[in-house]
């Protein structure tokens, strides 16, 4: 490929285990798990290593007291003692073979692109970066709320999660802490309170903060009559129940939490306060003296801190550590070229990034309910009068579980794309070829996505293999890329460690020194912050916030700070590809962004719903897909010139992986069997998603930790090492001393490449009106469930039957199909109450009683009926739209009993096309319509020329000027009449609206009433016009010539 559409920063983040690879040869000793004194020789000398047991007390201090009382000889009994032996090797391997960062384990540098680089680093020298652990902070924070002096003197606000349900006050999303749980650790769950008037006039007062005390005279004030300690009480309550935040919480992304904390009781002059402080200062002395020690030699030191940190807070994690190597890495140059080339293949071949399948089927309900009004966040999450959370969120149930839509529907495209994977798994399990090497003709088969639809950013991480010759610095490497991690931001990998490799190398504000994040839209920036419902993970989320805009969801904030955006400022809207997420008060686009790679269903329902449209429709992935053939029992490794983008996998889907009945040797015999009848490397990856560990596959000990990990992990995998990928021996260091990953952010090139849809300012959309018409009003809406097949007999005949009959007063009224899942009609009549339900309804019930007995449809019901007043142009606007839509069911139906009485013999898509003209023509002002119809319908080409025949039948119709006028066909004059009578409304309409905003929603309901929801038929009508409009224009200029 000889463009290069991405492109490397100049750094990256190495991250380097801190055990040599060559220690793994220490769980490769004989050990017998069934005999003690064995077991126990074997354990005294794998945790000999004060740095493993210094790691493991980190990590796991009940492990690490375990292992005291094992080798201080007291009596362990044998299957203790086997878990003993086996968690430790555990450990072993995590810290020789694996760099992912987390407490001793590894540690992480810069890394440079250099035309000239060095020796790899090494953790000699390495330091540690000490901090409270965050759950312990919390714990801490809570016991000083609760303590009334103290609370007095701290700002409190209302939470922005809590919202009324009946004549209570919910918090949907309260985290609850580990010392409440009976299991021991920190969950979620939902509380309420009465909301009686003092604690709606408490909520109501606290929306901006203020003095816990002010806040309480405000209340005392209102109601005299509740005494000060009543008053406190209640307030106190709202505080622990989280209803009322208050400010002691550091944010979930502050990087010096404790010294925040010191900071606020600092300025709170009470005695307990100053215990509490002094306390503190105490640790944060404590914990820089433990930072100052070397590697491995800080158990002792360790154990103390954590005692002095329980007097405060007992915890089982008290302290967070992060190492830091002493010299930056310079990496060959060769390696960030490669990973450009890397990246822009796969961004080529991946399918488009979806956030979840669930997403999908969010959208189209969002799409149904609400049109294109924009809609406040906290109304579309309301699961009695919005749509509920999206199906897959943790916390509640959503309201979607009716609503088609959850697969994609595959494309043309995507149908080849999966062809060729198939055969190429194929062609591996039949010749047993370890690899298939990618030329740039296959990557054009494999092709989803134009050069033009790339992601703003990413991160590849991946390992940097020298293979023999003169080494990875003149150029003799592999890149072989992780599959099972990747970010789909720059700077996400590398943010949480700013306080090591320094703000220009680590901070999120890198983006804006080094990321074209943003280029060419008009998308604003924002922080999205929340609370974790595990916070000891909180720590992952300690990024350095240099984006412009900030949105606090759970947490502390100051709505009139000008930075802030208010979560009730912030609405949801759609169009025909995605939801986005725009600012009221702003007047643009936001897209919420999180720049760590912290679990997204840990996140509240507001959190993770403007997360995932964050990232929804920012281009392809930015791993190697498989497709549907991932499910086979082999998958070859995949190369693109020196880049390994996916190694060889192997899936333990046979039975005997889980058979609990076969002996040790038993299991062993069938695994060795197993390999060599797929070929399987004697030293695998095994584990699930990114945890995983190195295996010698002939060592028993290591047969034993993979039935392990098998049994404990259903959707356990194998995959081939990064040297086995790469097809040597040894790592990026010499001698494969220490296993190593490195991350590389990149970024597209220029405004051309951004994805990010200019949208309308807020100003020309609408918000949601939230007009209802219930049954009994002046809409009767009604439902008709019919298969679908039958639909357009039901439409043509009985439907065009029974409107001829409608009572005088019924003004206006239209259908459209739909599915809920069950296909159906949904028919809406205007009139004057009295009218529609004393003397429409009956008939109505009368006519679908008749239908339901020739079992002709299935069943009938009444709804409420909720206008799409954003879609088209506002309350104002809706009675003229309405009227337009009442017009074109017409015209649909007369069309549809002309091809049902054979009046038009013509391609039903090519009638929906003709249509299109017309309302596009009549819509738009001075013959604009082509010009229009290029602007709206982005190219497809295979589409384009797929319906060369169809274009040129519409084309011809159009005649010299193109007035749809003069599309005589075998029944051109019959048509002319109906069409006409839609476009006077069409054109009254248009000139009411004062532009053509609403133009593609009128052509979409129209093609929902000729077709139904047909997706990919509608993408066939679209490029079916677009071609029609192109060559249109292009024989109207050569006419000029």
């Amino acid at each position: 490929m000889s463009e290069q559409p991405m492109f490397t920063a100049g750094h990256g983040l190495l991250r380097v285990a801190l055990l040599p690879r060559n220690r793994t040869v220490d769980t490769e000793k004989p050990v017998d798990l069934t005999d003690e004194p064995s077991m126990l020789a074997y354990l005294a000398a794998l945790t000999s290593d004060p740095l493993l047991r210094e790691a493991v007390d980190l990590a796991s201090p009940s492990l690490g007291r375990a292992f005291d009382v094992a080798l201080a000889g007291d009596r362990v009994s044998v299957p203790k003692l086997r878990s003993l032996v086996l968690s430790a090797s555990r450990y072993v391997l995590r810290m020789t073979t694996r760099a992912t960062p987390f407490g001793l384990f590894s540690g992480v540098t810069v890394a440079r692109f250099s035309e000239e680089p060095s020796s790899p680093p090494s953790p000699e020298g390495a330091f540690r970066v000490v901090k409270p652990d965050t759950e312990w902070l919390t714990n801490v924070v809570r016991d000083c709320e609760m303590d009334l002096p103290i609370l007095q003197e701290l700002r409190v606000v209302t939470s922005n999660l809590g919202y009324q349900r009946g004549h209570r006050w919910v918090m949907p999303y309260r985290v609850q802490s580990r010392r409440g749980s009976p299991e021991g650790r920190p969950w979620i769950t939902e509380s309420s309170v009465r909301l009686t008037p003092a604690v709606r006039h408490a909520l109501v007062s606290a929306r901006s903060p203020l003095l816990f005390r002010d806040l309480a005279q405000c209340v005392q004030s209102t109601f005299p009559s509740a005494s000060s300690a009543t008053v406190s009480s209640i307030l106190r309550q709202l505080v622990e129940g989280q209803f009322l935040l208050t400010e002691l919480q550091p944010q979930p992304d502050e990087t010096k939490p404790l010294e925040h904390i010191i900071g606020v009781l600092g300025r709170v002059g009470v005695a307990s306060a100053g215990g509490v402080l002094a306390r503190l200062e105490q640790v944060q002395r404590e914990l820089d003296s433990y930072a100052a020690s070397p590697l491995g030699a800080g158990r002792r030191q360790l154990a103390g801190l954590k005692a002095q940190m329980s007097v405060l807070e007992p915890t089982p994690h008290s302290v967070r550590v992060d190492v830091g190597l002493a010299d930056e890495a310079h990496l060959p140059a060769g390696v960030a070229a490669e990973a450009e080339r890397a990246a822009s293949v796969l961004c080529r071949m991946s399918p488009p990034k979806e956030v979840l399948p669930s997403l999908r089927s969010y959208h189209q309900a969002f799409l149904e309910r609400y049109g294109a009004d924009l809609v406040p966040v906290t109304d579309v999450l309301d699961p009695v009068a919005g749509l509920g959370a999206p199906q897959g969120y943790k916390w509640a149930p959503g309201r979607l579980a009716d609503v088609r839509g959850g697969q994609s529907v595959p494309t043309e495209a995507t149908s080849v794309r999966e062809t060729v994977l198939l055969r190429m798994a194929m062609s591996a399990l039949r010749s047993g070829s370890p690899e298939v090497i990618l030329e740039d003709r296959d990557v054009e088969a494999l092709a989803l996505s134009p050069a033009a639809v790339l992601p703003p950013s990413m991160e590849l991480f991946g390992t940097v293999v020298a293979v023999p010759g003169d080494g990875a610095a003149d150029g003799e490497f592999r890149l072989v890329l992780n599959p099972r991690m990747t970010s789909p931001l720059a700077g996400a990998a590398a943010g949480r460690f700013v306080h090591i490799v320094g703000a220009e190398d680590g901070a999120a504000g890198s983006l804006d020194r080094h990321f074209q994040w943003n280029a060419g839209s008009d998308a604003l920036r924002a922080t999205l912050a929340y609370r974790s419902p595990r916070p000891r993970t909180e720590s992952l989320m300690a990024v350095p916030d240099d984006l412009p805009y900030r949105i606090a969801i759970g947490c502390f904030a100051d709505a009139r700070d000008p930075r802030i955006l208010a979560l009730h400022d912030l609405a949801i809207g759609a169009d025909s590809e995605r939801l986005f997420v725009m600012s009221r008060r702003l007047g643009k686009e936001v897209r919420p962004t999180t720049v760590h790679l912290q679990n997204r269903t840990n996140m509240p329902h507001a959190a993770r719903l403007l997360r995932e449209i964050g990232l929804s429709g920012s281009g392809p992935g930015s791993s190697w897909d498989w497709g549907s053939a991932r499910s086979a029992p082999y998958l070859p490794r995949v190369r693109y010139g020196r880049t390994v983008l996916a190694p060889a996998q192997w899936r333990t889907d046979e039975d005997f992986f889980k058979d609990e009945v076969l002996t040790d040797s038993q299991w062993h015999e069938q695994l060795q069997e197993w390999q060599k009848r797929w070929r399987v490397p004697g030293r695998v990856l095994a584990g699930v998603d990114d945890q995983v560990m190195e295996l010698d596959l002939s060592v028993a000990l290591h047969v034993r930790l993979l039935r392990e990990e098998v049994r404990r992990h259903s959707r356990a995998i194998l995959c081939e090492t990064s040297e086995g990928a790469a097809g040597v021996d040894g790592g990026l260091h010499a001698n494969g001393q220490y296993a190593s990953e490195v991350v590389i952010p990149l970024a597209t090139h220029g405004a051309a490449q951004s994805t990010s849809v200019r949208r309308r300012p807020v100003a020309s959309m609408s918000w949601s009106s939230g007009t209802r018409y219930l049954p009994g009003g002046e809409w009767l809406y009604a439902k008709l469930y019919a298969p679908q097949s039958m639909q357009d007999d039901l439409l043509s005949v009985q439907l065009g039957q029974f409107a001829d009959r409608l009572p005088r007063g019924v003004d206006r009224w239209f259908f459209i199909r739909y599915r809920d899942p069950d296909p159906h009609l949904r028919l809406r009549f205007h009139g004057d109450p009295e009218l529609l339900h004393q003397v429409l309804l009956p008939e109505l019930k009368e006519w679908a009683s008749e239908l339901t007995d020739l079992r002709l449809a299935a069943r009938f019901v009444l709804d409420t009926y909720e206008p799409e007043t954003g879609r088209y142009g506002g309350v104002d606007l809706m009675g003229a739209a309405e009227r337009v839509f009442h017009a074109d069911s017409v015209a649909t139906l007369s069309q549809l009993a002309m091809m049902r009485q054979g009046m038009l013999r013509v391609d039903r898509s090519l009638l929906v096309a003709m249509n299109y003209v017309d309302i596009a023509r009549r819509s738009c002002p001075g013959g604009s319509w082509a010009s229009w119809c290029m602007e709206q319908y982005a190219p497809d080409e295979s589409l384009h020329r797929s319906l060369r025949p169809e274009r040129q039948a519409l084309l011809s119709l159009l005649g010299k000027t193109g007035e749809p006028g003069e599309m005589m066909i075998e029944a051109g004059t019959v048509l002319t009449p109906v069409w006409d009578r839609r476009g006077k409304l069409l054109t009254a309409y248009r000139d009411d609206a004062g532009g053509k905003a609403a133009i593609r929603s009128l052509l979409h309901m129209h093609h929902n009433r000729f077709i139904g929801m047909d997706r990919t038929h509608e993408r066939r009508v679209e490029a079916l016009v677009r071609g029609t409009a192109q060559a249109h224009l292009r024989q109207r200029l050569r006419r000029r010539d």
